[in-house]
């Protein structure tokens, strides 16, 4: 889709009350945006948004695609990203390379083409450049540190607008809806590795009026590189586990998680349970009494499937747990939270549910237990 174009010097009187400034707009002038004056050892300092250059990013949008927030310029994705926790002066500023398939992946501040198109948005929508305009007195820090590119306005502007974007670029991606896949695989992996959530805004509106709490970060240096493609219902689920501090929201969206499962695992089970009995050895579907009895598990399946079509819920997180929990790296992920923290679930129970210990060394019972006490815990919660 074409990006909606409005008139240059409808953008250029937008981007004039957006920063406080009182001047007369002409189409062929000069934009000057004064910048907060107290405190800096030069005094007078002025952002001169040059008509040249800014008609020439206006019309290579002309040229570019967009699907709401998101803006696609041939080879490169950008669109606006929310960070968690992420206090007002830190700008985030990542980089991967995915080097099997040629895929770059940067979250930083938003391209100066984005800035733009945010604001041609903001046009188009109905809002008011003057009801809009940002408090520059807190990009202080920004504006010092840019002395050394004489004020260059195509640097500054992202700094001052102070948006983040993630940006993918890859010559071997030609439609939108794979930049979308590699866009929530690399959310994913973020929030999984930092435990704190990356996520797009749904609405320019968002972007600019929503202002987050400060948290304790966890620190990583790990360089992210999806390399999987995740279910979207399930990174929103994690999303939410995250991006609240409600210990009630947390349990139950990543309880959330594992009951998305449910269905598969169970389904499997089944049909392995039917191929086991239909090749072992005693089994011929000449004797009527074998083809009885197969009929009759499958029965029993069946019921026990129930009509929400995840069977017996308890057994499907049984099933669940065995496929995809490995009992000593869980052992040793609890330890790293909390030292012999994997004790403590060995010694007490839930007790507001009944949630049973855990006996780590119980073998295959070990996955009962713990089914038994993250299920008993989930009811309590929900029915409470």
């Amino acid at each position: 889709m074409g990006i909606y174009m409005v008139d240059l010097i409808e953008l250029k009187k937008f981007i004039n009350d957006f920063f406080r400034v009182e001047s007369d707009i002409t189409i062929d002038n000069d934009l000057e945006i004064p910048l907060p004056q107290w405190g800096f050892e030069i005094e007078d300092k002025i952002l001169i948004i040059k008509h040249e250059e800014l008609e020439k990013i206006y019309n290579s949008l002309s040229q570019m695609q967009h699907f709401n927030l998101e803006l696609v310029n041939g080879i490169q994705y950008e669109t606006a990203v929310e960070l968690d926790r992420l206090p007002t002066r830190i700008i985030e500023n990542l980089k991967s390379y995915d080097l099997e398939n040629k895929i770059e992946y940067k979250v930083e501040l938003c391209s100066i083409e984005y800035c733009i198109y945010l604001f041609m948005i903001m046009i188009k929508e109905g809002y008011n450049g003057k009801s809009s305009r940002r408090n520059l007195w807190y990009r202080k820090p920004f504006i010092e540190n840019d002395e050394n590119n004489n004020f260059d306005w195509k640097i500054m502007l992202p700094q001052l607008v102070h948006v983040f974007s993630i940006k993918i670029t890859s010559n071997e991606i030609n439609n939108i809806e794979t930049f979308r896949l590699r866009k929530d695989a690399y959310f994913f992996e973020y929030i999984y590795d930092r435990e704190r959530v990356i996520s797009d805004y749904a609405s320019v509106e968002e972007i600019f009026l929503i202002r987050q709490g400060r948290r304790i970060l966890k620190r990583s240096n790990k360089e992210i590189i999806p390399l999987r493609e995740y279910n979207l219902d399930v990174i929103n689920y994690y999303k939410l586990a995250f991006s609240s501090t409600d210990p009630y929201i947390k349990y139950i969206s990543f309880y959330h998680i594992m009951e998305y499962y449910f269905d598969e695992v169970f389904k499997q089970k089944v049909v392995s349970n039917i191929i086991d009995k239909i090749t072992h050895p005693d089994f011929s579907y000449k004797e009527d009494d074998k083809v009885y009895e197969l009929v009759a598990f499958i029965k029993r399946k069946v019921r026990d499937n129930g009509e929400d079509g995840q069977g017996n819920e308890r057994a499907s997180l049984v099933y669940v747990l065995k496929e995809y929990i490995d009992i000593s790296e869980l052992m040793d992920r609890i330890d790293k939270i909390s030292l012999d923290g994997y004790q403590y679930y060995q010694e007490h129970t839930v007790s507001f549910c009944d949630g049973s210990k855990i006996g780590w060394n119980d073998g295959k019972g070990v996955y009962s237990c713990l089914a038994n006490r993250i299920y008993n815990t989930r009811n309590a919660l929900i029915h409470s």
